[in-house]
């Protein structure tokens, strides 16, 4: 198959759809004929085959096999560039499907509701309803994707890792996030009233909250202010943002990782912290909990102030429950997330878009 990726990417490593378009773009490349045209104008490491856009958008002007591709992959939905690489697309017949990334559930289309209703009627709806296929990351995001079209799901990966969890802490509860400080999507404002209702309860069993993050458009003073607004600077230690070895280190160390976003696509930081066999507290909203249960890997709480205090203190108390969700977790990764299958079955679905579309 010939394949072109269109993204706009910064290489932002906390942005889950910055690492995402990455890994799935180099590992395809083991096996199909691959490119990736980046609207933000970044180049990726170690991918090969990726081509500079401009505004008189051409597919034809591309090289060789990718002039003549079976299939275009487009990331995300809200781009007006997107729009003029459609418009050529379908001038030229050539079939493409959108990776939503969540951006399309009822909860995302919720968040500035009129704007997106406006910018759907006069800009985007053409779009969406030209493609081929959407894409979704997950049961729930499918589930949650209110359009009539063929969808379907094909999720993020891991490597699995060297090394993995082994010990708990016995004297303490160390609790991390790691991810981005998104004060709606990440669910902070319902987390931070959360601890705020346990203080009492985080102070007796010793239970250590730390986050890290990095600081995008003055993202990190927004939540430090906003730790200060809900009164638990003394509950919870904001960090900045680590990556590479001190990040796994960190993930480690940690008891349980905790996420309690409104909505998500397909979170990477989640899956990877259960491939090192850390237990996760998860919100519906991650689109993760429902294969948390299954596999009994952590914790699912919905995705209100009330349900994750109390999900949060069973967690806690639940210290001689941590190795058998700690082996859970390792085996939910390798079951559904490791790279090369997931890669194998995206490709498969390509396949099946494309000879639907002949």
């Amino acid at each position: 198959m010939v394949i072109v990726h269109i993204a706009h990417t910064e290489n932002m490593p906390f942005n889950g759809v910055d690492v995402a378009v990455a890994e799935h773009v180099k590992r395809q490349q083991q096996l199909e004929s691959v490119a990736l045209i980046n609207v933000a104008g970044y180049k990726i490491e170690c991918a090969q085959n990726q081509f500079d856009y401009c505004d008189s958008f051409d597919i034809k002007k591309l090289p060789y096999p990718f002039n003549n591709p079976d299939l275009i992959v487009f990331h995300e939905v809200y781009r007006v560039q997107y729009l003029k690489i459609a418009k050529n697309l379908l001038k030229n017949k050539v079939p493409y499907i959108i990776v939503a990334h969540g951006s399309l559930t009822k909860k995302a289309q919720a968040k500035k509701r009129i704007k997106k209703i406006i910018g759907n009627v006069l800009l985007f709806n053409k779009f969406i309803k030209k493609a081929q296929a959407i894409q979704c990351l997950s049961k729930r995001e499918l589930e949650q994707t209110k359009i009539v079209k063929k969808k379907f799901i094909s999720t993020n990966g891991i490597d699995t890792p060297k090394k993995l969890k082994k010990h708990f802490n016995i004297d303490c509860t160390d609790i991390v996030f790691i991810g981005r400080y998104d004060i709606y999507y990440k669910g902070l404002d319902i987390f931070f009233d959360a601890v705020k209702s346990l203080e009492s309860f985080i102070n007796q069993q010793n239970v250590k909250i730390s986050m890290y993050g990095p600081d995008n458009n003055n993202c990190f003073k927004q939540v430090e202010n906003l730790i200060k607004e809900k009164g638990v600077e003394k509950l919870i230690t904001q960090n900045s943002a680590i990556t590479g070895e001190q990040k796994k280190d960190r993930l480690i160390k940690s008891d349980i990782f905790i996420q309690t976003s409104r909505s998500e696509g397909m979170p990477l930081g989640i899956i990877e912290a259960l491939s090192y066999g850390l237990p996760c507290l998860v919100t519906e909203g991650t689109n993760l909990g429902e294969i948390i249960r299954e596999y009994n890997a952590g914790w699912v709480a919905k995705t209100t102030v009330e349900d994750i205090a109390k999900t949060l203190k069973i967690a806690v108390l639940e210290k001689q429950e941590y190795k058998v969700k700690s082996s859970n977790a390792i085996k939910l990764a390798k079951d559904n997330f490791v790279w090369d299958k997931v890669i194998q079955d995206e490709l498969d679905s390509y396949r099946k878009t494309i000879n639907g579309n002949k």
